[in-house]
């Protein structure tokens, strides 16, 4: 059902605008204020804010407007609260937004019966899953769990945090890495000049969804962060039944397999003697002076899984990440405070223990 929604025409073009929206009217007027006010500011606070927004406007229908040049603690969520606390605050946000949407739903079927034609409304996730199953009456393998607001609370929460936290810290592990190579940012700032700024070499701009999925050089650095740094550094797997895995360990049934996506990325067997260098080259090949990317099999890069679990949001994820760092690298230098740790956190997330402290400043007047 999931993937029937975000793959319609319809909810790909409602999510481009919603992050070319944010990105415009959130993130850019934030990173205006710390440039100017010449403060430091935690990036990766700034991402988890910006990403929180976005996923809460695609899966709810709603902007809790947590990024803002005041940084509201509209949500005190993470590291603010114990986990016991931050759920309680999600539950009722969730909760909250379930019974409004629903009320809401009611609503347009009243006008739309009085009407006598179904309005053109592009729906939020949440809003296409109750559409769906009140046509299929809860029939789908779940019975009456799908029908309850459990099901849409759970169904909302798995999304939240998928498409707030992984995009979240990968961003920040990205400004990180290309502020520490400076040639992989003069070489994405150089792909954005030769694809789209020619005419506006000293100039500010924006530029939308369409046009930095032309930017090769970009997904390729977005890719090799990944590799080294996967949001989620860790996963499990449980045997269906007994078997022998291809390196000849056998499994008894529900036996439970670690897989420590992390190691894999920095191994040599996988990745080659370079496998420690962060190189967005590896990822790209040339048909004559145009940039490739190279196919990498999912069982290889595995920060989406594989298979049937391969993420349904990857392609989302990449359109939010490659639009923000665009815009930011482009009307933006971002440099990393002085003295500042950098170190991973022992987490489920792989996000930065300390944050990331950065300044900013406007690259052009």
């Amino acid at each position: 059902m999931l993937l029937s929604i975000i793959g319609h025409t319809k909810f790909e073009s409602y999510m481009e605008k919603t992050f070319e929206r944010k990105v415009l009217h959130g993130l850019i007027p934030v990173l205006d204020h710390v440039s100017k006010a010449r403060i430091k500011v935690d990036l990766q606070d700034v991402f988890q804010r910006l990403t929180f927004d976005n996923i809460s406007i695609l899966v709810l229908g709603i902007d809790p407007l947590s990024l803002s040049i005041d940084f509201l603690m509209w949500l005190q969520i993470g590291g603010e609260k114990k986990l016991t606390k931050s759920l309680k605050v999600f539950d009722e946000f969730i909760y909250q937004s379930i019974a409004t949407k629903r009320q809401e739903l009611i609503n347009r079927s009243r006008i739309e019966n009085k009407v006598g034609e179904e309005a053109n409304n592009v729906d939020d996730i949440v809003t296409s899953y109750m559409k769906q199953l009140k046509e299929n009456q809860g029939q789908i393998l779940l019975g009456c769990y799908a029908n309850s607001d459990k099901f849409l609370r759970d169904t909302s929460l798995n999304l939240m945090v998928a498409g707030r936290d992984t995009v979240a810290a990968t961003l920040t592990w990205f400004f990180w890495l290309v502020s520490t190579h400076p040639f992989v940012e003069t070489t994405i700032l150089e792909e954005i000049r030769e694809k789209f700024a020619a005419n506006h070499d000293k100039n500010s701009r924006f530029f939308s969804t369409k046009e930095v999925n032309k930017l090769v050089y970009l997904h390729a650095t977005l890719c090799e962060t990944l590799r080294l740094y996967p949001p989620i550094p860790i996963n499990h797997r449980a045997s269906s039944n007994a078997d022998i895995l291809p390196s000849g360990h056998r499994l008894k049934k529900n036996q439970r397999i670690l897989l420590y996506f992390y190691s894999m990325g920095r191994m040599e067997e996988i990745w080659g003697e370079d496998c420690l260098e962060f190189k967005p080259e590896r990822w790209i090949s040339y048909d004559g002076d145009q940039r490739r990317l190279v196919y990498v099999p999912p069982y290889k890069f595995t920060s989406y899984n594989a298979g049937p679990q391969t993420c349904v949001g990857k392609g989302m994820s990449f359109i939010e990440m490659k639009l923000v760092a665009a815009n930011m690298l482009w009307n933006y230098q971002v440099q990393v405070v002085k003295g500042h740790p950098v170190s991973p956190s022992l987490s489920i997330l792989l996000y930065m223990k300390h944050g990331l402290e950065v300044m900013v400043s406007r690259r052009y007047g």
